[in-house]
């Protein structure tokens, strides 16, 4: 009987590991695709009419991280642990041409050199806050599907296709 009760809260505490274990890497998975920079320092993010809407895109596959700033196009990799909530873009870099408009692209930046941790709100919202927890991003997925670094639909946004 002591036999059948300790199997049995094994189960249990492997089942709520596993639970826990793909929680998180839904976390993680959850950052994959395209994001809509939508707030910096809590004022909406208006660009100019002419220039791009800054966004960020996320292949937590290959660790590769691409957008725009308004102006210029980012491209690096990236670090995060679901578990808690860090993100590390400091492998980042980006083209260098000047715009009439640089306000956007240096907001983008700013918030970006600050970033330290995310978090993938309940409404489908991304945020991006500094090490105080000062939420400093907010951004919007722009679309569902996969964009991976390299892939045709990347190539045909850089106009290689």
């Amino acid at each position: 009987m002591q036999m059948k009760k300790l199997l049995a809260g094994m189960a249990v505490v492997a089942a709520l590991a596993s639970c826990a274990t793909s929680n998180s890497a839904l976390s993680t998975n959850g950052l994959n695709g395209k994001w809509t920079i939508v707030k910096i320092d809590g004022n909406n993010v208006t660009p100019d009419a002419d220039l791009e809407t800054p966004y960020l895109g996320f292949d937590v596959e290959t660790k590769h991280v691409y957008g725009s700033t308004s102006c210029n196009q980012l491209i690096g990799s990236f670090k995060a642990n679901a578990k808690t909530g860090e993100i590390d873009l400091d492998e980042m870099g980006s083209t260098r041409m000047m715009c009439h408009d640089m306000q956007t692209e240096q907001s983008v930046l700013n918030a970006l050199a600050k970033t330290k941790t995310y978090k993938l709100a309940a409404d489908g919202s991304l945020r991006f806050a500094d090490g105080t927890g000062k939420t400093g991003m907010g951004l919007k997925q722009k679309q569902t599907e996969k964009l991976s670094y390299g892939n045709s639909t990347q190539d045909k946004q850089c106009g290689y296709a």
